[in-house]
């Protein structure tokens, strides 16, 4: 059995974006082929002028309410989304993901794979420096990305024993044990994100918590006052590919001096500062107070798809490891008021069962829709008859941080109740309850949202090693079978079934997909989202 599991979790991380992106076979990749046979623009990735002709006004301060406050900023350590998007303006990587999940250039000027796509080697752009005034060379990327491998497990299960090696000060390549066409796609789209950063910073903090910030970036890390605000200011000498900005890719110019991160937890308090203008973009507003800021002209609301909710069941010990428990709460939920408990309006949610996007055509299913929004109490009893439960208390853990997340928490809440069941609700804030998901003694559900993946393999609630630890072996043989076929059509069956298990064995209980809603003043120009704020390329005119 824990050979089974050893092999899947290897072989789940080993094909993402196997459908949705082909690799060419050629031994020198170019940036089209990157891009994994994709219809795009060839682009130059060296590094642009840094000449005062190219550069762009800049000035001012960005101010942003958070709903949040990061426990740290080492991405590669975590999937935790504020950091994530705090970090991405300071670290970059080598590869990254263009708004339409392309792979392209970042660090690396070109790359280079082997037929069997055993081999990759990565030729670094030259000239790009630290924020410590230091030039990046192959020691700092090596010992980044070999960092970045102890600490993630998905990289752990996809290179083996193989490491980054250094080939001389501008070259990097690695050698695996057996054949990866997606390999750069796994490296751009990775939840702990592969961030570069200087060698001695990497091998001293091993698998600690980073405790300096340095990063090739736009900005560089400046000020942190606990509780109040995280400060970041311009690289002055930050040099940029030159080719056109998209998604995490392409050309990045911070156009404000400094960007202001500011804890706020109360949405309220953050809807009042961005209309007095304290702040400039407010994050995470309550959806009951859309009307209200779509009607006021000083400023713009933004909707954007964001994440599934979904509540993940721990299997590892407590009551959940019991399926006939887990079945019981999917056959008493009442879904469409949950996520209308959470939203307030149905623009900022779809009711779907499957677990990815209908615009992924390739991969978008419905097999299992029959055990979705059941809302039986009869189902309810035979099952909680069959786990013999005799009122032992459910934790439920979440925050106040994220309105709509404590909102589906108390709702579930009252609907587990009404249905016989006892729960303790516990409330902690953003650091405290990603800290407390780790511990399985201390929590049965979680609501836990996913951003988009390109591959149902890349799900993270199917790892047995992460939380909720599947440990369904039907599930991961089904699996295994998707990462070995080369045939979309039977990857995409395979995916049917695997869903349709999923649906009946319950590692979680996909509830919809929901929208993010954002504000931002009308003098903030250029931004964009990509799972989450893009803050290169944004100004303030005042």
């Amino acid at each position: 059995m824990n050979n089974l599991k050893n092999k899947v979790v290897i072989m789940t991380v080993f094909l993402i974006l196997v459908v949705l992106f082909g690799c060419k076979s050629n031994d020198e990749t170019t940036n089209q082929d990157i891009n994994n046979g994709s219809d795009t623009k060839n682009v130059d990735t060296s590094t642009s002028s840094s000449d005062d002709e190219n550069r762009s006004d800049s000035g001012g301060d960005l101010n942003i309410a958070l709903s949040a406050q990061p426990a740290h900023l080492d991405t590669q350590l975590t999937t935790n989304q504020v950091i994530r998007e705090v970090s991405r303006n300071i670290y970059e990587t080598l590869v990254a993901l263009d708004e339409e999940y392309h792979v392209q250039p970042m660090l690396a000027e070109s790359i280079d794979q082997s037929d069997d796509y055993e081999k990759y080697t990565f030729y670094l752009r030259k000239g790009v420096k630290f924020h410590n005034g230091d030039e990046m060379t192959a020691e700092d990327v090596v010992a980044s990305m070999n960092r970045w491998k102890s600490l993630y497990p998905n990289a752990q299960a996809m290179l083996g024993d193989s490491e980054f090696e250094k080939v001389d000060d501008y070259t990097v390549e690695i050698n695996l044990s057996q054949s990866y066409s997606d390999f750069l796609v796994s490296i751009a789209g990775a939840k702990q994100i592969p961030v570069i950063m200087p060698a001695d910073i990497a091998e001293t903090s091993g698998k600690d918590i980073l405790e300096e910030y340095i990063g090739t970036g736009p900005f560089k890390f400046l000020e942190w006052k606990q509780d109040q605000y995280l400060q970041l200011t311009k690289y002055e000498e930050y040099e940029s590919v030159d080719f056109e900005s998209s998604g995490m890719a392409g050309k990045k110019e911070a156009l404000v001096e400094n960007v202001y991160y500011h804890f706020v937890t109360d949405s309220s308090t953050r809807l009042a500062g961005i209309q007095t203008g304290e702040y400039h973009i407010a994050e995470k507003l309550s959806y009951d107070d859309y009307d209200m800021v779509e009607s006021d002209q000083n400023l713009n609301p933004l909707v954007d798809h964001y994440a599934s909710a979904t509540l993940v069941f721990n299997k590892k010990e407590g009551i959940f490891t019991d399926v006939n428990m887990r079945k019981a709460v999917n056959a008493a939920l009442d879904i469409e008021q949950i996520l209308m408990g959470a939203f307030s309006n149905d623009i900022f949610y779809d009711m779907t069962s499957s677990y990815i996007y209908e615009k992924q055509i390739d991969w978008f299913s419905e097999e299992g829709k029959e055990f979705y929004n059941q809302t039986d109490p009869k189902l309810v009893q035979d099952y909680l008859e069959e786990a013999d439960y005799n009122g032992e208390p459910i934790k439920i853990v979440t925050t106040r941080d994220y309105e709509y997340m404590y909102n589906i928490s108390v709702v579930l809440q009252q609907q587990l109740e009404e249905a016989g069941m006892t729960v303790d609700l516990q409330v902690f804030d953003w650091a405290s309850l990603d800290a407390v998901q780790e511990e399985p003694e201390k929590w049965d559900i979680a609501n836990i949202n996913f951003t988009p993946v390109t591959s149902p393999i890349d799900l993270l609630y199917f790892s047995t090693t992460w939380r909720g630890w599947n440990d369904d072996e039907e599930i991961l043989d089904l699996l295994d079978q998707i990462a070995k076929s080369s045939s979309k059509e039977e990857k995409k069956g395979l995916w049917d079934k695997t869903q349709a298990r999923s649906w009946d064995y319950l590692p979680i209980i996909k509830l919809g997909d929901f929208n993010d809603f954002i504000a931002s003043s009308s003098s903030v120009e250029g931004l964009s989202l990509f799972q989450g704020l893009i803050l290169w390329n944004t100004k303030v005119i005042e």
